[in-house]
């Protein structure tokens, strides 16, 4: 399929963590690709992705993008969140 990519938005949120955020469009619908990416031992690492939009599984399993705020290297590190990640997916059947 053809996207449509929109400027990219970087921020360094410290020493060696960034957050990117890919804004596309695909078939008209707008999305957002958001991505927590830490430089560790001269190589990158993604520790947290949101790939978003308002009734995406992403959105139902992890948060709405409103609430669901990229910042936190060792959120998957968190079993009591993971464990409610699935027990949402389960729900829904994935």
């Amino acid at each position: 399929m053809e996207n449509e990519f929109k400027e990219a938005e970087f921020k360094k949120r410290d020493e060696n963590l960034y957050y990117v955020s890919l804004p596309f469009s695909n078939q008209g619908s707008g999305m957002n690709l958001q991505v927590l990416v830490q430089a560790e031992k001269k190589a990158l690492k993604i520790v947290d992705l949101y790939f978003g939009n308002k009734d995406g599984v992403d959105t139902i399993a992890t948060g709405h993008p409103a609430d669901r705020k990229l910042y936190d290297p060792k959120l998957w590190d968190d079993q009591v969140w993971v464990d409610g990640v699935f027990e949402k997916l389960e729900k829904i059947g994935i």
